[in-house]
């Protein structure tokens, strides 16, 4: 008999461990604009992203190649990640250059690579999404890293260790929308009771 496909298997536990991607993969729009409304919700607090095409959309655009989406949402729930003063903003009706848009991804993934261990396999190369026309593979490259972000920077852990980064004197603060409303305990979470 014929082996069986890899592709089977690796999409079974995609499905398990990541049904999110697994949805985006499938091209689920319920799925994009649950993640999309997060992305919004998360920077509500940076008044100065409130214009930003990337907010504004209901779809992926371009608009978030120039990295300050994903520098945003990396900052406004792990400010201690990412140095928001070395992430450069665009004027206002202007555009990044390439090479400002590359070392914002470049800052976006080193915290991906750093803290939130993403794995380099997962992370978003800055080279690949610039060099090449926006389309739907990198709309589904982009919405796959952002599903990856939300679950990682949303977790009981994520959430523990910037309340703990928090506390170290003189760190940078969440901002107001990204853990405001995300309480530190989930119903069922178990905590070990240690002394009387």
């Amino acid at each position: 008999s014929a082996a069986p496909d890899p592709r089977l298997r690796f999409n079974a536990a995609l499905r398990v461990m990541d049904p999110d991607v697994y949805a985006v993969q499938r091209g689920s729009p319920t799925t994009a604009s649950d993640i999309l409304r997060w992305c919004q919700e998360s920077t509500a607090g940076y008044p100065e992203l409130q214009n930003a095409p990337w907010r504004l959309s209901s779809r992926v655009s371009s608009a978030w190649l120039n990295g300050v989406g994903f520098c945003a949402l990396v900052h406004a729930h792990r400010p201690a990640l990412i140095d928001w003063a070395a992430v450069r903003l665009p004027a206002t009706g202007e555009r990044l250059s390439k090479e400002d848009s590359r070392k914002n991804l470049e800052l976006a993934t080193k915290a991906g690579r750093g803290r939130l261990e993403i794995p380099d396999s997962r992370n978003l190369p800055a080279s690949d999404l610039l060099a090449s026309r926006f389309d739907q593979q990198q709309t589904q490259k982009v919405l796959q890293y952002l599903s990856l972000l939300k679950r990682l920077l949303t977790s009981h852990a994520s959430r523990r260790a910037a309340q703990l980064e928090a506390e170290e004197e003189g760190a940078p603060q969440p901002r107001a929308g990204a853990t405001d409303a995300i309480p530190i305990a989930n119903a069922g979470d178990t905590f070990l009771s240690i002394g009387p």
